[in-house]
């Protein structure tokens, strides 16, 4: 049931006219007592509709409220406010002050209507000023043009990423949007919470990351982690798959936790299509806006005098939250609770793949030139033995994580599966002189060829034969035909004695 409090200000008239002359429409004053009515009505005291402060009327008012309602149908629809003849048609500016403001918006975008009234005030001449539009006029003016405040990042942010994003803004609508099936869609996201926790002897804030869905706001996964990180975001988005099964899509804002190749790659890998949101436009992932100010005002907010709060404490309570009390209240925006309208929708997900696909598809693929001495590879300033089988490859397709060097793995060039794991160079061991006996690198199954005839090969014996088909002699002379140089005599040295 509407209240007086919802109803615009000529309905609220309306009701407060109705409710002045109604006790005339109820009982019609006899021959000459009109006068003597309205004259009692108008000395009485009213609250005003809207600032519900006292208010009294005159007598022609109430007559004429009087003789409007007195023979129509709908009382209260004859009482109501007169629109203006000239409501919703906008005041026809002169084109210099039209310019003007224009070009002091296209300067200044982030002013407010009035400061941009007084601006454009102080810029005419003192002349001109009399006959200015009013600071409604420009503000009525401004809005119906769409020249509204717009907020402005600081220095540091305006990168083209920002402008590309505002000029987008500017000229496309913002529309809400809710996919129709669960898992059709997840929202990832990082929130630095307001609560500080002791993490080697220094007080961090952990950052909570929670996956939520699009569909039903079910909370897929969230969990306290002390860094925003690949490492994080693949963790908790293996748990989110590993529990609820595989999405269709995901979005996430442009952070590097999320758009880190190993997340990038795993996504692609799992069929999952990833999108992400545009710079400084965190209103395209506002469900999960929503959801921190759920963590703040509740989850949080019940343990501010918690002593000896942990992460792992931490951690169990927000699980407990989440499933008991997040999960099983009324949601505003679906009008049900995220876990009735989870349980009752069409599911467009997937089974959950293994938990080693799930590692072995959170990695990054990248070529390294295998070393032909010993058959290694550098990766992350270590060096990897490659299986001597592999040893005829000269550049080698390696999958891993930066965080987690201990899972290394071979991969084909075009499939990108998995062909063997790689193992970090072990030099003490290898010092032992021990050395195993080199794979042969593919099998041949034809049978062996026989031995070949002893002889020049085909090759050199055609250029041969064709050489001395020309009947030129050889292009070379030989030392044995060279003619022999006749002796020398021996020189006597002249004598010192006559």
């Amino acid at each position: 049931m509407a209240t007086a409090q919802n109803l615009p200000p000529s309905r609220r008239w309306a009701q407060l006219r109705f409710a002045i002359v109604g006790a005339l429409l109820a009982q019609p004053p006899g021959p000459g007592e009109l006068h003597a009515r309205l004259m009692e009505l108008s000395a009485q005291t009213w609250q005003h509709p809207i600032d519900n402060t006292p208010v009294r009327f005159s007598f022609a008012s109430i007559q004429r409220w009087y003789y409007a309602a007195r023979h129509q149908q709908e009382p209260t629809a004859a009482l109501v406010r007169s629109v203006r003849r000239d409501a919703g048609v906008p005041r026809q500016l002169d084109q210099t002050f039209v310019v003007l403001l224009q070009t002091s918006y296209r300067d200044h975008a982030s002013w407010s209507y009035l400061l941009h009234y007084e601006n454009f005030i102080a810029g005419m001449p003192v002349a001109q000023q009399a006959t200015a539009p009013s600071y409604a006029t420009v503000r009525r003016f401004m809005r119906h043009h769409g020249l509204v405040p717009r907020h402005l990042p600081a220095d540091r942010h305006d990168t083209p990423g920002a402008r590309a994003t505002r000029a987008r803004f500017a000229h496309r609508e913002v529309r809400l949007f809710e996919h129709t099936h669960t898992h059709a869609l997840w929202h990832i996201d990082a929130h630095h919470g307001s609560l500080a926790l002791s993490h080697h002897g220094q007080m961090q804030r952990p950052a909570l990351i929670a996956i939520i869905d699009d569909h039903s706001r079910f909370i897929c996964h969230a969990q306290w982690l002390w860094h925003e990180d690949a490492a994080s975001a693949a963790h908790v988005l293996s748990q989110a798959i590993s529990k609820r099964g595989l999405p269709r899509m995901l979005l996430s804002d442009n952070g590097g936790p999320f758009v880190a190749a190993e997340i990038r790659h795993g996504l692609h890998r799992l069929g999952v299509l990833h999108q992400s949101t545009m710079c400084y436009a965190p209103n395209q992932n506002g469900k999960m806006e929503v959801f921190w100010g759920q963590v703040e005002g509740r989850l949080l907010a019940m343990l501010r005098r918690e002593r000896g709060l942990d992460l792992y404490r931490l951690n169990e309570m927000t699980q407990a939250w989440i499933e008991h009390d997040y999960h099983g209240r009324l949601h505003a925006g679906i009008g049900v609770s995220p876990l009735q309208r989870y349980q009752t929708a069409p599911d467009a997900g997937r089974p959950a793949p293994a938990s080693n696909v799930l590692t072995q598809a959170f990695t990054r693929r990248e070529s390294r030139r295998q070393r032909r001495s010993d058959g290694s590879i550098a990766l992350g300033g270590k060096r990897f033995e490659i299986p001597s089988r592999y040893r005829h490859l000269v550049d080698v397709v390696v999958r891993y994580a930066s965080w987690d060097l201990d899972h290394v793995f071979l991969a084909h060039p075009d499939t990108d599966a998995i062909l063997d794991r790689l193992w970090p160079i072990d030099i003490q061991a290898n010092a032992s002189g021990a050395r195993r006996e080199m794979a042969t690198p593919t099998a041949v199954d034809a049978a062996p060829a026989p031995a070949t005839a002893p002889g020049l090969p085909p090759l050199l014996q055609m250029a041969l034969t064709a050489a001395r088909a020309t009947g030129l002699p050889p292009a070379f002379i030989s030392l044995d035909d060279l003619p022999t140089p006749p002796p020398v005599p021996p020189t006597v040295p002249p004598s010192d004695f006559p």
